[in-house]
């Protein structure tokens, strides 16, 4: 189907194409994002393919035949990216999204807990208490998912980033605390302009803010990864190189 940056979604680069570069380099941690609008079949479906066994269920050896016998190795999925988690139409996506996981790794017998960050509006210009109705309403599936929030942040102002960063996301912890939640956060997109020394001491202190943070943050990765300056071609050139 026709997608947002290019007329079809995978550019010629998947899902399945990442989790084969991440088998391969034996990356700490994989995360892919996927539409929030999958109805809970095709979640299922893509839970048995990733994750089924090749010689009991069936998209399981679909993924055989497709030249992957062994299942996958664990990743975290995103539902959703920069969506307004106080919609009620996204909550309800996510609920349903994140439950139809529960269930597949109930039914795969999975032997590690699925992790599946919630991929929310971007920036600071939202009150923590407006998170309250989403960890409420997937509050019923914390003991049988891993569950995070995903924050995006600046990287180019060394001097003040970090610092709003940390504040911030420091605020939210303590919300979710009161409510008795244990969403916790991931930083999959720390954004920035720049490619230069200014850029490098901005991902340095957000990631000595972000350490700060405990094990309320799970990771924190910049925009576009490894990019090198230019090799981009859709206008969001934030790569580290």
């Amino acid at each position: 189907y026709t997608g947002f940056w290019y007329p079809y979604t995978s550019a010629g680069w998947g899902i399945f194409e990442f989790l084969g570069l991440c088998d391969r380099t034996a990356m700490g941690l994989c995360v892919v994002t996927m539409n929030s609008a999958e109805t809970p079949s095709d979640v299922h479906d893509f839970m048995e393919y990733v994750y089924g066994d090749p010689e009991s269920t069936a998209w399981g050896a679909i993924r055989a035949d497709d030249g992957h016998p062994a299942p996958y190795a664990p990743f975290m999925i995103e539902i959703g990216n920069e969506q307004d988690h106080t919609d009620p139409a996204f909550i309800a996506q996510v609920v349903h999204f994140a439950t139809a996981i529960a269930e597949s790794a109930a039914v795969l017998k999975l032997s590690f807990t699925p992790q599946v960050a919630i991929g929310a509006t971007p920036g600071f210009g939202w009150a923590p208490s407006s998170a309250t109705a989403m960890a409420r309403a997937v509050a019923n599936l914390s003991s049988s998912l891993d569950l995070f929030w995903d924050f995006h942040i600046g990287g180019d102002n060394p001097s003040s980033d970090p610092i709003a960063a940390y504040n911030f996301i420091s605020s939210v912890a303590t919300e979710f605390a009161a409510l008795g939640s244990t969403i916790r956060g991931v930083v999959l997109e720390e954004n920035g302009g720049r490619h230069d020394v200014q850029r490098m001491l901005g991902r340095a202190a957000n990631s000595n803010r972000m350490y700060c943070l405990g094990d309320f943050i799970r990771t924190d990765a910049a925009a576009n990864g490894v990019q090198v300056l230019s090799r981009n071609d859709n206008g969001w050139d934030q790569g580290e190189l």
